[in-house]
């Protein structure tokens, strides 16, 4: 017999700037917002480009967000506001340190 080939794709790509509010959803409200947002084409659609290093860069935002929850509390190589400024630089993302620590210390 043949084999049944699944032509199921994977999820869909997400375009840099829903990316970016993933990165945003991952904080409690309030503590995070869009500090810029990659460049468009006029007709609204993204720039393509050929390096996965674009802004915002998909191989730290999501690994950095988490790093500084992990150092919000606790002392650790680089403190929060390090990984708050890769953040910023690299993924448009701006996070409201002190709301964070205020928040997460009190649930």
């Amino acid at each position: 017999m043949g084999q049944s080939v699944s032509s199921s794709a994977g999820p869909p790509q997400l375009t840099r700037s829903q990316r970016q509010d993933e990165l945003v959803n991952l904080f409690p409200p309030g503590t995070a917002k869009v500090h810029r947002r990659p460049n468009t084409n006029p007709n609204g659609s993204e720039i393509e480009t050929v390096s996965r290093f674009d802004f915002p860069a998909d191989y730290g935002c999501k690994s950095w967000a988490e790093e500084l929850y992990k150092v919000l509390h606790h002392k650790g190589f680089h403190g929060p506001e390090y990984y708050n400024e890769l953040l910023r630089d690299y993924c448009g993302i701006e996070v409201q340190l002190r709301k964070l620590k205020n928040q997460s210390s009190s649930s």
